[in-house]
């Protein structure tokens, strides 16, 4: 319908919604209604602002609502298991949550993707903090690096939309260098589980290089000693690779610091 129609179709979202997103809407349906969203999103960039700020917050409400508060961001509960039939039952429906959260972070992708990253920024401050959560914590903790890639990828440009904002404003500059720069591209790999042999692990850290890039410019000298003095304290790493760290983020090419981070990860994996 939504390719026959075009934009024709617009108009009759938010309502066609409603009546989607009725009260025994189950997970699997919601992973479809986020795919007719996608679909729109790929489909109708130019004319989807004022429409996606008005399904945007319900659709996020909807998916934290089918994850549940306790749902671990990082896919852990989506891994197979063999003989027990009722845990078995209850990682199935482990991987339909993990199959929505995935679809979450896809919807994110394609909106900043589609140069609508302005309306993700405009959401009302608890429907962006919760979007910030999700993300941060694919980011930093999901056992599939390229769940992690898409992650961050939707952070950088949020990060760039930001602007200058983030150098006058003191809540959003610690989150950027604390939760993004610290959790996301340094903490979230130095705890191991990533294969540094992997092409998607790379591919990862390639954009990890790129983040630290952003949030040096961004956030200026300010960063070098927020990892310095909040980020490496709390970590115990040792003092030469603190040093190298800092003096990759400061002068290198963001290849050179994914470089260095995968060769961390090879240390760890031994």
């Amino acid at each position: 319908m939504v390719e026959t129609l075009g934009p024709q179709t617009l108009k009759y979202i938010p309502n066609a919604l409603e009546v989607l997103l009725h009260p025994g809407c189950d997970v699997a349906d919601m992973i479809e209604v986020v795919a007719v969203v996608n679909q729109l999103t790929n489909g109708f960039t130019n004319s989807l602002e004022e429409l996606m700020e008005r399904v945007l917050p319900v659709l996020v409400a909807e998916i934290h609502s089918k994850l549940g508060e306790s749902w671990d961001w990082s896919g852990a509960l989506c891994l197979p298991t063999k003989g027990d039939v009722q845990k078995g039952a209850l990682v199935e429906e482990s991987r339909e949550k993990g199959d929505l959260q995935k679809a979450y972070y896809s919807l994110l992708h394609v909106t900043v993707s589609s140069k609508l990253d302005g309306v993700v920024l405009k959401l009302p401050e608890a429907t962006l903090k919760v979007i910030l959560s999700a993300l941060i914590e694919g980011a930093s903790s999901h056992m599939d690096p390229a769940v992690r890639k898409s992650c961050i990828q939707v952070l950088l440009e949020l990060v760039d939309g930001w602007a200058d904002r983030i150098s006058t404003d003191q809540g959003l500059l610690w989150f950027v260098m604390e939760r993004i720069g610290g959790d996301v591209c340094i903490q979230g790999i130095l705890r191991g589980g990533l294969d540094p042999k992997d092409a998607a692990t790379v591919a990862f850290l390639t954009e990890v290089g790129g983040m630290l890039k952003l949030i040096r410019d961004k956030c200026g000298y300010e960063f070098l000693v927020h990892l310095n003095g909040t980020v490496f304290p709390k970590m115990g790493l040792p003092p030469e690779f603190q040093t190298e760290l800092v003096n990759r983020i400061q002068v290198a090419d963001p290849k050179e610091t994914k470089n260095f981070m995968k060769a961390a990860l090879m240390r760890l994996s031994r």
